[in-house]
């Protein structure tokens, strides 16, 4: 099993569909059959505040 660390820019892309880079991160996220996904509570932090202060 291999490791990917995802950073705020991936969950915000991934949680928005408006976000530019949705459908990349989402493509992107099918091509990860081997790996898991690991982030930080900061990261996770980061994320729901931005969801708590926009509309994500």
């Amino acid at each position: 099993m291999r490791f990917l660390f995802a950073d705020t820019f991936y969950w915000i892309a991934l949680l928005n569909p408006r976000d530019e880079n949705h459908q990349r991160v989402k493509n992107f996220n099918r091509s990860l059959d081997n790996y898991r996904i690991v982030t930080t509570d900061e990261v996770l932090t980061d994320v729901f505040d931005l969801r708590d202060r926009t509309d994500l």
